[in-house]
């Protein structure tokens, strides 16, 4: 069972990411162009697949890029708009995400996906009661997804801590959840400092992602929260799978926020 923080709200954003200076195409939506701007035609998809890929490696700036680049060639591809407000989160831009997400739903009132993640920004930014009327209008919304019921459980840890496991398992039995699934499980319950639950989503996400950096990383600071000593090596497994793997080198170099008798305290607490 994982901690039961009632309204608690969110710490900081576990990982820092480098920002990148020029973002024109993304401060203002409507400054984003229908199509290509005359050079030789790209397809969307073919960017959308490669934010994909840098969102599972937790790589949410270079994403953000491919997202937009999505966007700029094809402003009908929901999924992109979607992931590019997704990644403003990660990144703490909560006021971008806001811009986004509100001119995304003008052309999509009624998508699942859009309406989560305003779920998600709105728990962020402590509007509890917004956040759980965007998602039950996600989950009232044709089709079925995960993010969906990703979206419901973080919106559940501010609003009904008892709905959270329900909302995960839901997650977890949609037809499109996966390995990362449980990687996206464990950083929500690492953000709200549920460590435990963290650490058993994380494990479960290495089991199922045995060849995924990102997967071993998040294991890593998982177990680096407890004080549990196979955190180096967790975050070295993730070397060896990528020994360019910037966010593993990184923590590596970097000593923990907590001391190790927090940490400590931490694990005997949730023993």
């Amino acid at each position: 069972m994982g901690d039961r923080p009632g309204h608690v709200q969110p710490s900081d954003t576990p990982e820092r990411h480098e920002r990148q200076p020029n973002r024109s195409a993304q401060e203002d939506p409507s400054s984003a162009p229908a199509g290509p701007r005359g050079e030789s035609v790209e397809d969307p998809h073919v960017f959308c697949h490669r934010a994909i890929q840098a969102l599972q490696r937790g790589e949410f700036e270079q994403a953000l890029q491919s997202f937009t680049r999505t966007l700029e060639l094809d402003r009908t591809f929901v999924p992109a708009w979607v992931g590019q407000v997704r990644m403003f989160i990660e990144l703490g831009e909560l006021r971008k995400a806001c811009q986004w997400v509100e001119k995304a739903l003008e052309l999509f009132k009624n998508d699942a996906d859009l309406l989560s993640v305003r779920a998600v920004l709105q728990t962020r930014r402590g509007e509890t009661q917004e956040a759980l009327a965007s998602s039950d209008a996600a989950l009232r919304a044709p089709g079925s997804g995960a993010y969906r019921w990703l979206a419901r459980a973080e919106v559940m840890l501010s609003a009904d801590p008892d709905q959270v496991a329900a909302s995960f398992q839901r997650a977890l039995e949609a037809p499109d959840a996966d390995g990362f699934t449980h990687l996206w499980i464990a950083r929500i319950h690492r953000r709200y400092r549920r460590y435990t639950d963290a650490l058993i989503a994380a494990r479960q996400a290495t089991q199922a992602l045995p060849q995924a950096p990102f997967a071993w990383y998040v294991r890593g600071l998982c177990e680096r929260d407890l004080a549990i000593r196979a955190w180096r090596a967790s975050l070295e497994r993730a070397l060896q799978l990528d020994p360019t793997y910037a966010l593993a080198q990184k923590a590596l170099c970097t000593p923990p926020n907590a001391s190790w008798l927090v940490r400590l305290f931490r694990r005997i607490r949730r023993a």
